[in-house]
């Protein structure tokens, strides 16, 4: 089993969004990203099939050998379905299948087997780890770059804003404060906000 290729990309390019050009023009690319995340950040790849062979072939399940033999040159070929090529479900149905109708003890030789050769407990933490260490990070870096983005622009309005206050009570020095005086007055110095 491989990491994805967006997963690699993103690792390499420090940036969720960089690493998932077919998102780049969604309006929200980076939770259109991280829910497709939730599946797997792993995928199969052609080694795999033939570790499942082997191991039907050691515990002589003929049948399954053929079957995932055609399962194979359909997953390369493209046209395997996208549940069975799923790492966990893979797993789950090799052991299924190696077991079939053998007795407990064989079942549980199986079973260790499949666990031996496909360590899923690895491919969970490993993606656990990439998950909180890697790709959160990156995540909450763009929502704080964002936010910044907009502090900056509401901090640069609040001092337009402050700017025409002060100016509009420098010139009217012991006035009584009129509200309405200080909007013309702002229209006056402001004209794009009207």
């Amino acid at each position: 089993m491989q990491f994805k290729a967006w997963v690699k990309d993103a690792v390499k390019a420090q940036s969720l969004d960089k690493a998932c050009p077919d998102y780049s023009n969604h309006n929200n690319a980076r939770n259109h990203r991280y829910s497709s995340m939730g599946s797997s950040m792993v995928e199969l790849e052609p080694h795999d099939f033939d570790v499942a062979i082997n191991i039907l072939h050691t515990f002589n399940k003929k049948a399954k050998v053929k079957e995932y033999t055609l399962f194979k040159e359909e997953f390369i070929a493209g046209n395997a379905s996208s549940y069975d090529t799923k790492p966990r479900a893979f797993i789950d149905d090799l052991k299924d299948a190696a077991c079939g109708r053998s007795d407990k003890y064989t079942q549980q030789r199986i079973r260790a087997k499949v666990d031996e050769s496909f360590p899923v407990e690895d491919l969970l933490l490993t993606e656990h780890l990439l998950g909180c260490y890697v790709f959160n990070p990156m995540k909450n870096l763009g929502y704080s770059e964002n936010s910044l983005k907009r502090a900056q622009k509401d901090l640069e309005e609040n001092k337009k804003n402050l700017a025409v206050v002060v100016d509009f009570l420098e010139k009217n020095k012991g006035d009584v404060i009129d509200l309405e005086k200080l909007r013309e007055h702002k229209a006056k110095v402001d004209p794009e906000e009207e």
